[in-house]
């Protein structure tokens, strides 16, 4: 898991470091490689049964969750017709997916990406769904929070 954040990680890094050609193929590679690190942990999530503690097995599960989740988020706001050649490429842009995978995340209250989580949401309910004018805005996003910060 933490190859798979490293290398999304390196690839923005890329992005922004080398603005040519050659450096967005190269970022390209890395974000696959992350992307794919990402599903083989996935795998390795719902295969493995003992872990050494439920706190290490929480945080590889928040961070898998996190990871998946945000991959999907993101390139749902990609225009169609690039997400068809992303999709084409292994990737998958279900947004439903992406904040099914972040709710879960956000749902490990002690897992390492629990915080990242809760920030990456609020993004997406507080900003991105107004301004791509989803129906649900107000709403999903009192949700989220009635959970995230109950009233106790």
């Amino acid at each position: 898991m933490i190859f798979a954040e490293v290398s999304a990680l390196d690839a923005a890094c890329t992005v922004i470091a080398d603005q040519s050609v050659t450096g967005f193929v190269r970022a390209a590679i890395k974000i696959r490689t992350a992307h794919r690190t990402f599903k083989e942990c996935e795998k390795i999530l719902k295969g493995k049964e003992n872990w050494s503690s439920c706190s290490s097995r929480e945080d590889f599960a928040s961070g898998v969750t996190f990871g998946l989740g945000a991959f999907d988020i993101v390139i749902s706001f990609f225009p169609s017709k690039f997400v068809k050649l992303l999709e084409f490429a292994g990737f998958s842009g279900d947004r439903v997916a992406g904040t099914d995978y972040l709710m879960q995340a956000e749902s490990m209250r002690n897992g390492f990406m629990h915080p990242w989580t809760s920030v990456l949401l609020s993004i997406y309910y507080g900003f991105l769904e107004y301004f791509y004018g989803e129906c649900f805005c107000l709403h999903s996003f009192l949700v989220f929070f009635s959970f995230t910060f109950p009233f106790h």
